[in-house]
């Protein structure tokens, strides 16, 4: 699907690939071309376009790492979105950022990109302002999609904290471990939009009007903020983890203790058995008329010792 968009005067109108195609490189109009989830023939329409043939190979293909690329008179821009795609990896957006125009294309449906393009007729500021503003605008409504993400993932943590000291469950260290692949895949998408955009921020581009690049700083500075947000969550992770596992030791270390103290227990009564069941004559207490209770007597009063000395260990 293609929608477009271009400023004539003081409005924005929607129109269509092919007008957007004639005004794409007229310098009296703003002009933002979108690729969603487009088809082989929308593919030729973005060859035709006149970008270079390397950067349209990328852009199609697929599967590029995050990255700025400088040509003749646009620059190319390779970034990673959040919003997973339905085989759950996430989705590449190329941006190509012309001296009067923007051309994203993400073979995934993006709504943060929905959102903007809905808002654009209420706010055609966004593209009055120009065409590198409009980036912005994309990058940031990217950027925004961080935050929710990342408060959830530190919601579950907290949440996974709480169980850790009221119960033992197997399933926690994998739920904790699926956490911080979700932190790891984050990271990896955050680092390197966080690298462009200071790229972006701080060079000097023939399409990005000093005056904008101030809001790419911002972007920056958001970046910067969620980068420590996504550290800290890894690292509070790490420590979780570590207390799950020191947790379940220290009921390990209880249960053997446990097991020694019955064990000792036991063994007292068991011992004083099997003395009397050996066929030797002439035992103590053996042939004593109340010789049987006696014994029992001794048994019970040995297991109460052993029982009352471990108690007081706090081992029972």
């Amino acid at each position: 699907m293609i929608r477009a968009f271009a400023s004539f005067g003081k409005q924005v109108k929607e129109i269509t690939p092919k007008d957007a195609k004639k005004y794409v490189r007229d310098k009296k109009h703003n002009v933002w071309i979108n690729f969603e989830q487009p088809t082989a023939k929308e593919n030729e329409f973005l060859k035709s376009l006149g970008f270079h043939p390397l950067s349209v190979e990328d852009t199609i293909k697929g599967r590029q790492r995050p990255k700025i690329e400088d040509y003749e008179d646009y620059g190319y821009i390779v970034i990673r979105t959040l919003e997973t795609t339905e085989k759950g990896a996430t989705a590449q957006l190329s941006i190509f950022l012309g001296k009067t125009f923007v051309v994203t294309y993400a073979s995934a449906m993006v709504p943060s990109l929905q959102r903007v393009m809905d808002e654009l007729k209420a706010k055609p500021g966004v593209l009055l302002k120009g065409h590198d503003f409009l980036a912005y605008a994309v990058i940031d409504a990217l950027v925004d999609e961080f935050f929710p993400i990342l408060e959830k993932l530190d919601d579950e943590l907290e949440e996974l904290e709480d169980q850790i000291f009221v119960k033992s469950d197997p399933k926690m260290v994998s739920r904790l471990f699926k956490l911080k692949r979700k932190l790891v895949e984050v990271r990896r998408v955050l680092i390197p939009m966080r690298d462009i955009l200071n790229v972006l921020s701080r060079r000097d581009y023939g399409y990005i009007d000093s005056r904008t690049a101030i809001y790419f700083r911002d972007v920056y500075d958001h970046l910067i903020r969620l980068a420590d947000m996504t550290d800290t969550l890894r690292e509070l992770v790490t420590t979780a983890m570590e207390g799950y596992l020191s947790v379940i030791s220290n009921n390990l270390n209880f249960i053997m203790k446990r097991l020694t103290a019955i064990t000792v227990i036991l063994m007292v009564p068991t011992l004083l058995a099997s003395i009397y069941g050996m066929n030797v004559m002439n035992l103590p207490l053996s042939q004593e008329g109340n010789g049987f209770w006696e014994v029992m007597g001794i048994m019970l009063l040995l297991t109460a010792i052993s029982f009352y000395y471990f108690k007081q260990k706090e081992w029972l």
